[in-house]
């Protein structure tokens, strides 16, 4: 497993992946929390070797307004089926586009469940790359 820390407009991102596959990428400041979560659903992490992931060059290119790159970034996540679900559906907004989270839970087949759309987006292990930011509340 790789571990790396790169700066982004955004503030400082932490990645994590596992045989080039993207397990985890979180703002700085969440690291511990995303990292734990991961920990719940996959076991404890062997050691964290340090190196240049795959996502970076991508991520890179998305911050530079290459906004499609993200879609090339290759990543797993591990959740319950419910998270996994939601989060398999984040990469079908359109780019460039909202949705809200009513919008989501109805396109996960769960019209009644918006709330814990929201949770799930809201633990969305692989931020950014796993657009969760294109979730918004009906309000705006």
């Amino acid at each position: 497993m790789i571990l790396e820390r790169m700066p982004s407009p955004v503030g400082e991102l932490v990645l994590l992946e596992e045989n080039g596959t993207l397990i985890g990428l979180a703002f700085g400041h969440r690291w511990a929390r995303v990292h734990a979560d991961i920990e719940r659903h996959r076991g404890r992490l062997p050691h964290l070797g340090r190196g240049e992931t795959r996502a970076r060059p991508l991520l890179e290119a998305y911050f530079s307004g290459k906004l499609e790159a993200l879609s090339e970034v290759q990543w797993a996540v591990k959740g319950t089926a419910f998270q996994e679900q939601v989060w398999s559906s984040l990469p079908r907004i359109p780019v460039g586009q909202t949705w809200s989270y009513k919008e989501l839970a109805a396109a996960v087949g769960r019209p009644s469940s918006v709330r814990a759309v929201a949770n799930a987006v809201g633990a969305n292990p692989v931020s950014i790359a796993v657009p969760c930011h294109r979730v918004i509340g009906a309000n705006g």
